[in-house]
C-alpha cells in the first residue's frame, strides 16, 4: 500500500472460459491515455524500462520526486525500481488490450461509489466486489482482475507505479498487467475524496457484454 503516491489493489474472481463478445463504446481522452499506456507497456517492456529508468533518477532516498509537483514517499525506494527493471528486460511482448464498455461502466461504479466517500477498498460502500460490478453489465468468461491506484493522474506515471508495485510482496499488479490470458479492459478515473485522484482498471480474459445493461447505465 503506497500511503502517499498511490494505493494499488488486486483481485481475481474465476469464471468458466467462452469466447469473448463486446460492444462498441465510447472512450474518452483520459480512458484512451491509460490504455495505451498499459498496450505500450505490454507491446514493447523494453520501452518501458527506458522509462523506469528515468523514474528511478528522479528519487531522494525513499522519496520520488518527479515533474508538475508530484512528489510522494515509498516503501522500498528504488530496490522495487531495478526489481522492475530486470522483471521487464527479461518480459516477452504480449498483445495489446481491447477496450470494453461493461468493464469501463463496473470500473466506474467503483469510482464514483468510493471516491467521494474516501474509501481505499476494492469493496464498495454496499459490500460488492469488482466481480458483482463486472457482472452487472455482462458475463465474465474465465477470470477478471482489478487494479486501483490512488493519488496520481498522468498515465504514464499510474502505470509506472502499477509495474513496480511498490509494497506489495507479490507484485501482484505488475503480474496482473503482464497477464498474457487478459485480453479486455475498462479504465476509470476520477476524483478521490482523501487522495485526489484515483484510476480503476478492470480486466477480462473474455466477457460477454450485457448491450441493455449498458446502454441504461450510458444514458444515466
Amino acid at each position: 500500500m503506497l500511503l502517499v503516491g498511490g494505493w494499488l489493489g488486486l483481485v481475481l474472481a474465476v469464471a468458466p472460459a467462452a469466447p469473448v463478445a463486446t460492444v462498441p463504446a465510447p472512450i474518452n481522452v483520459r480512458q484512451q491515455a491509460v490504455l495505451d499506456e498499459l498496450n505500450l507497456a505490454r507491446t514493447a517492456p523494453l520501452k518501458y524500462v527506458e522509462y523506469l529508468k528515468d523514474h528511478r533518477s528522479r528519487f531522494k532516498g525513499n522519496l520520488f520526486i518527479g515533474t508538475a509537483g508530484v512528489r510522494f514517499k515509498t516503501r522500498e525506494g528504488v530496490a522495487a525500481v531495478d526489481e522492475a527493471i530486470a522483471a521487464l528486460s527479461k518480459q516477452p511482448p504480449l498483445a495489446a488490450l481491447r477496450f470494453s464498455a461493461g468493464l469501463a461502466l463496473a470500473a466506474l461504479d467503483h469510482v464514483q461509489d468510493t471516491g467521494p466517500k474516501g474509501l481505499v477498498s476494492h469493496e464498495g460502500s454496499d459490500g460488492t466486489n469488482s466481480a458483482a460490478r463486472i457482472r452487472r453489465y455482462g458475463e465474465v468468461r474465465n477470470f477478471s482482475g482489478e487494479c486501483i491506484s490512488y493519488g496520481l493522474y498522468e498515465a504514464r506515471q499510474i502505470v509506472i507505479q502499477l509495474i513496480i508495485d511498490d509494497g506489495t510482496a507479490d507484485r501482484g499488479h505488475r503480474r496482473s498487467i503482464y497477464n498474457a490470458r487478459f485480453q479486455l479492459a475498462g479504465i476509470a478515473c476520477g476524483q478521490h475524496q482523501a487522495f485526489k485522484n484515483m484510476c480503476v482498471i478492470d480486466f477480462a480474459a473474455a466477457y460477454k457484454e450485457d448491450p441493455q445493461a449498458i446502454r441504461k447505465r450510458q444514458a444515466k
